[in-house]
């Protein structure tokens, strides 16, 4: 069709200048934009010379009951003021997961004992954020060779040391007093104990990292800690032989550290495991188990389903070709419907696009994360990556808008392109400057300016521009073909019975393909709103596909009964049911809200500002994909009968 390959005649020179000068300045943008977020991918030199000085790294003060970081010198513990940020990148910023340079020093293979960090005169401004962080169980995070600290602790009633690895190191402790007065108390002494493996020529890996806090009553001129000075093979319990460190005004603090080397047979590779083993049983076999349970479910739908497409297609040929010609029935009879154009289709198009947009993203953030470039070390580089992937997947996000939006016989493909540039973005980014308000009115650890600027600048000058040619590209294309001619008048659709309303077949399509991807999601709830480590990306990346898969199923199914049915407006039943299990993931996340037991409001309007990201990225994936497999199998099957 001449019309429709040239439908902008008026408007196609200025469209191309257009174009030009984005594809002029566009590499120039990218490139910079790229090479400043990727170096932080590069590889990091792991092996180290006897006598080398390393400093610790402090993270952010976490909690897991207001969610609200705070800089690690918010009570004033800390001088990190002109400390520089230790592997800074976007990832970092955005997810609140800094890391500090702090002034603790460390020489490699070199014991240190009662070392003093600082001394804290505390006043009235630092005792009521002390208390209010040990209230909230806020914890420090510290960090040697990109290693978080495990916690160390000695338990008093069996005599013997143990060892946590999630959780990080808390910030102090409460007591009752006869009095039922609370006395809070604040970890001042840290000993580091680091294990160190020997490769050769004094060369050492940093192989595991443990902090033991101890809460000390001392001071510069009386260091409690120096009767232990000689004993490197103990660490000894401070609380034990000591009165703790009271938090009381005008109060004297000393902060001290010993640093203990101790050999280990641990090699670099293996240092993680401690970390990560509680993800890996369990989970295996409980995903292996549902993901195989729905994977036979589906087969065995697909095969019956499968067997009555032949039956239909074969049994309609038989009654064009014979001498009696019966009238058609079933979903042969909307055969001049099922392709015309639906209701606000620019708006679909736009949302197709964007869904196959994110999907790519997620798609190949986490193969590169499977096949080993992105390492545990790598903190928050995931992110990093995945908003890197949405910019260069916006050129494919707006091929396949265009190519969509051009079946539906549409003219205005910019104002398509445009909105799949731009509409879901700005609404995400508006979430994210919502939430991100609530953060600087607590006088939390908010989003810097200048990852906003980063943000902003991805956006409109990297992911806009690559979404404009992807979508010129795919205007330049052929139309798809449609097996079937379109009547000018469209068909009445006779009445359904009620269970085929679309506000009731949602809460039976989603519960499936949610189902494939439940054990999953409690990870990774754990893992964003516990501050539990997640590196199970293989089987985050087959849950992916598995609900993409399962999704589209279970779309080309309930279409294929509505079109049955006589009713051939599938396109935006089909959007809605793909994306169905939003509604389970949604139910779900204010089931997690009351297990969190979340009381300020702030929390709330940060949760669930996440949470509605986290959602409709998934409504986009699962209902964008699921049209496009739908649309084609309806090619397919209609293309496979006889028209006459």
């Amino acid at each position: 069709d001449h019309r429709d390959l040239h439908s902008f005649p008026t408007r196609r020179s200025s469209d191309l200048k257009k174009i030009k000068m984005f594809s002029n300045i566009l590499p120039k943008l990218t490139f910079l934009t790229l090479l400043k977020y990727t170096i932080s991918f590069l590889d990091y030199t792991y092996t180290h010379n006897e006598g080398e000085i390393l400093k610790i790294g402090i993270g952010q003060l976490k909690s897991v009951i207001t969610h609200l970081p705070f800089r690690a010198d918010y009570p004033g513990i800390f001088d990190l003021k002109d400390n520089k940020i230790i592997n800074d990148n976007l990832g970092e910023i955005i997810s609140g997961s800094k890391i500090t340079e702090s002034n603790f020093i460390v020489k490699l293979n070199r014991n240190e004992y009662c070392k003093i960090l600082n001394t804290v005169i505390l006043n009235t401004k630092n005792i009521e954020r002390i208390k209010w962080l040990i209230n909230h169980e806020y914890a420090n995070s510290f960090f040697l060779d990109k290693l978080p600290s495990a916690r160390g602790f000695y338990d008093t009633s069996i005599k013997e040391y143990f060892t946590i690895y999630q959780g990080g190191i808390p910030l102090g402790f409460s007591r009752e007093d006869d009095n039922g007065l609370d006395i809070y108390y604040i970890y001042n002494h840290f000993t580091f104990k680091i294990l160190i493996h020997e490769i050769n020529n004094k060369k050492y890996e940093i192989v595991g990292f443990i902090t033991y806090p101890s809460s000390i009553e001392q001071n510069e001129q009386n260091l409690i800690c120096n009767k232990n000075k000689s004993n490197s093979e103990i660490i000894p319990n401070y609380e034990e032989l000591n009165i703790p460190q009271k938090i009381d005004l005008n109060k004297n603090v000393t902060i001290t550290y010993d640093i203990i080397f101790e050999k280990s047979n641990l090699t670099l590779v293996s240092r993680w495991d401690n970390y990560l083993h509680l993800s890996s049983d369990i989970h295996w076999f409980g995903l292996l188990n549902s993901n195989l349970i729905i994977l036979i479910f589906t087969f065995v739908v697909i095969f019956i389903f499968c067997r009555a497409i032949k039956r239909d297609i074969d049994l309609y040929n038989i009654r064009v070709t014979g001498d009696d010609f019966i009238d058609e029935y079933g979903w042969k009879q909307v055969c001049n419907d099922v392709f015309r154009k639906p209701k606000n289709s620019i708006l679909l198009s736009t949302f197709i696009g964007n869904g196959v947009q994110l999907f790519l993203m997620l798609f190949f953030s986490l193969l590169i994360s499977i096949i080993g470039v992105l390492k545990p070390e790598s903190r928050n580089n995931l992110l990093t990556l995945m908003i890197l992937m949405f910019t260069l997947m916006g050129i494919l996000g707006g091929y396949s808008s265009a190519i969509i939006y051009k079946s539906f016989k549409g003219n205005n493909w910019l104002k398509n392109s445009l909105l799949t540039a731009l509409l879901y973005p700005s609404i995400i980014f508006s979430i994210f400057i919502f939430s991100n308000f609530f953060l600087i009115v607590e006088g939390s650890e908010s989003i810097q300016f200048s990852a906003l600027l980063s943000l902003l600048f991805l956006w409109l000058f990297c992911s806009t521009p690559l979404v404009l040619i992807g979508a010129f590209l795919g205007t330049k294309k052929k139309r798809i073909k449609i097996p079937c001619r379109i009547n000018p008048c469209p068909t009445t659709i006779p009445k359904k019975p009620w269970y085929f309303r679309i506000k009731y077949l949602i809460w039976i399509t989603g519960l499936i393909p949610f189902a494939a991807i439940f054990i999953e999601f409690i990870y990774l709830m754990a893992s964003l709103w516990r501050d539990q480590i997640y590196y199970l990306f293989t089987f985050l990346w087959i849950s992916l596909i598995v609900m993409i898969i399962i999704s589209s199923e279970v779309s080309i199914i309930i279409v294929y009964l509505c079109l049955c049915k006589g009713d051939y407006n599938w396109w935006w039943k089909s959007f809605f049911i793909g994306g169905s299990p939003v509604i389970y993931i949604i139910g779900y996340s204010f089931y997690y809200f009351f297990y969190l037991n979340i009381t300020r409001f702030s929390t709330m309007v940060i949760y669930f500002c996440a949470m509605s990201i986290f959602s409709s990225g998934i409504f986009l994936i699962c209902g964008g994909l699921s049209t496009i497999i739908t649309y084609f199998f309806l090619i397919k099957i209609y293309s496979m009968i006889k028209i006459d």
